[in-house]
Order: C-alpha cells, then sequence, then structure tokens
C-alpha cells in the first residue's frame, strides 16, 4: 500500500493497527443505535398518532435529513 508520509512506515501496518479501536467504536455505536431505535420504534408502532409516535417521527426525520443534504450537495458539487 506504501508509506505513510507522517509516520514514515507502512500504512497496511497503521491500518491494522487501528482497526480493532474503529471496529470497536463503530459496533458500539451500531448496538447503542439499535438498542434505542428498536423499543421506540415498537412503542410508535404500537401508539400510533400519539405524542410519542410524534416525538420519534421527528427525532428521526431531522437526525436523518441532514445527511441526504449533505451527500446531495457533495455528489451535485463534485459531479
Amino acid at each position: 500500500m506504501g508509506y505513510s508520509f507522517t509516520s514514515r512506515s507502512p500504512v497496511l501496518g497503521l491500518i491494522l493497527q487501528r482497526l480493532p479501536t474503529t471496529l470497536w467504536i463503530v459496533g458500539s455505536a451500531y448496538l447503542a443505535g439499535a438498542a434505542i431505535a428498536a423499543p421506540l420504534g415498537i412503542v410508535s408502532a404500537l401508539r400510533r398518532y400519539s405524542w410519542i409516535d410524534q416525538a420519534a417521527t421527528t427525532f428521526a426525520f431531522f437526525r436523518i435529513f441532514p445527511a441526504h443534504l449533505f451527500y446531495g450537495d457533495s455528489i451535485h458539487h463534485y459531479f
């Protein structure tokens, strides 16, 4: 893969060194998101049109919307 400009060491070694920490962070974030989203989704499905459903839907919309806006703007800018 080559050598790092900053540490002058093989890039593959640096990637393999940092991979366990990266996977731990990603896995923890995934599990935390699933632990929050699954019960909230079940409650929203069981109590349709309640304030919990409205709050969960609004939160999900505003949480997902900026990512799509950013990706769309980035794709439009570069292509």
